[in-house]
């Protein structure tokens, strides 16, 4: 067998790609009665797709590998190999070699395995540990070691037609205290903010722009240099289900509402993520009830998940527990914006 080499996953790959998760992967799904049928091996396949790569023994395919790439973690979201592969050490070199390259862009490796799957052992020996579990699958990660700090770009700021996104400075504390009181603002947060919680999120937000050279951004009106809200990128590494991910997220203050300018800034945001920080994808969420913020979702391109998710971080029995998901791939804004 040669060393394998990966290339992107086409639509022509899905026959093959199916075949062999159904070799793979039905034994263990029927030991925890999941569905095995053709549709659900097909979502699950289709499922990040963007991110997949075919593996390849010189010109023949025998494996899938999805990772999601993000700046401070990385998640196997599937591996697959034929059984040609298997008990070869193919498998072991495959994820080491995406361990030396997580580690040297400094970050850890996460991913789930169901607890019927003997893989477990493997990812044990390449240093995993269990962080989380459910009724069916172990949820490990691979925490960076040995590894080049992360790169340090300089805080991004930038304009777009109107508007400019950057820094946060003292003088925001007043306006951004008001917009997080107003409950208008805050109809689907689980609740207003006071003057010091305001005054943390500036803290944190600035913290994570210095950090990493970008995160979620202050906006102020070109002509009139007035703050209007915040837009702007962040990370979730862990508590949501499709974590890690990077969110585009908006806050405007009421007076400025029904102007574009959410829709501006955040495509702005997106076009710094996707073309300047080289990120694979974006998601957006929101309450389900949530119809203005999912409608500015849609305008961006940005394309629902489908299934809905609870927030762990508001309450049980709120009506804005249920959330839904919408993401945009590097591919489908490059095809947006030729």
């Amino acid at each position: 067998m040669h060393e394998l080499r990966q290339r992107p996953a086409t639509e022509a790959d899905i026959p093959f790609l199916l075949a062999l998760r159904r070799e793979t992967m039905d034994g263990y799904l029927a030991q925890i009665g999941a569905d095995i049928s053709d549709a659900a091996h097909r979502t699950r396949l289709l499922h990040a797709y963007e991110c997949a790569a075919v593996l390849l023994d010189g010109a023949q395919p025998v494996g899938l590998l999805k990772v999601r790439r993000l700046p401070e973690e990385w998640e196997i979201v599937q591996i697959q190999l034929s059984a040609a592969c298997q008990g070869r050490g193919v498998g072991r070199s495959v994820i080491a070699a995406l361990i030396a390259d997580a580690s040297a862009a400094g970050a850890s490796v996460k991913l789930g395995v169901l607890k019927v799957n003997p893989a477990k052992k493997l990812y044990e020996r390449l240093g995993f540990t269990v962080f989380g579990e459910d009724a069916e699958e172990y949820f490990m990660r691979r925490p960076v070691t040995g590894a080049a700090p992360s790169k340090v770009i300089a805080p991004i700021a930038f304009d777009t037609e109107r508007l400019r996104l950057r820094q946060w400075q003292a003088s925001d504390h007043a306006p951004l205290a008001e917009l997080n009181a107003d409950p208008r603002v805050m109809e689907y947060f689980p609740s207003t903010l006071d003057r010091e919680a305001s005054d943390a999120c500036i803290a944190r937000w600035s913290a994570h722009i210095a950090e990493r050279g970008w995160g979620l951004w202050a906006v102020q009106l070109r002509d009139t240099e007035a703050l209007i809200g915040m837009v702007g990128l962040q990370v979730f590494s862990a508590a949501l289900p499709f974590a890690p991910c990077v969110e585009v997220g908006w806050r405007q203050a009421h007076a400025y509402w029904g102007k574009g300018y959410a829709t501006e800034a955040a495509r702005g945001a997106l076009r710094v993520g996707f073309e300047q920080i080289g990120l694979e994808e974006i998601v957006a969420m929101t309450a389900l009830i949530n119809r203005r913020s999912r409608a500015v979702m849609e305008t961006l391109g940005m394309r629902e998940d489908g299934a809905t998710f609870e927030h762990p971080k508001v309450p049980e029995g709120s009506v804005l527990r249920e959330h839904c998901l919408y993401r945009l791939s590097r591919a489908q804004w490059a095809a947006q914006n030729k």
